[in-house]
């Protein structure tokens, strides 16, 4: 189940209509151990005839991430996932992780 979304800031252009980021949290077991990555996906909107459709355009899987902030860029072209969790795995930090990606919408940065 999705976590958290992030509409962008994108003007219509000819059959493109909009573009969101949705955030999925990663699994876990009963030991609070990752089971499954989390992943942000951007989705787009398009026109075809009459009827709006929509098609994933980039998935980008994150080792761990229960929460998310979701910030696109002035143009919605680009997107910073901040990912954060509040146990650390590695056993280096008390405070949990915290990890930055940077997502183009077509894909090319990833």
């Amino acid at each position: 189940a999705a976590q958290c979304f992030e509409f962008a800031p994108v003007r219509s252009r000819g059959a493109l209509k909009g573009r969101i980021a949705i955030f999925v949290p990663d699994v876990r077991d009963d030991m609070q151990r990752v089971v499954g990555a989390a992943e942000v996906t951007i989705f787009e909107f398009h026109t075809d005839g009459g009827t709006v459709k929509s098609q994933d355009k980039v998935k980008v899987p994150v080792a761990a991430g229960q929460i998310a902030e979701l910030l696109w860029n002035s143009t919605g072209s680009a997107l910073i996932a901040h990912c954060q969790t509040e146990v650390d795995e590695t056993g280096q930090s008390y405070y949990g992780g915290s990890k930055l990606v940077l997502i183009s919408a077509d894909g090319e940065c990833q």
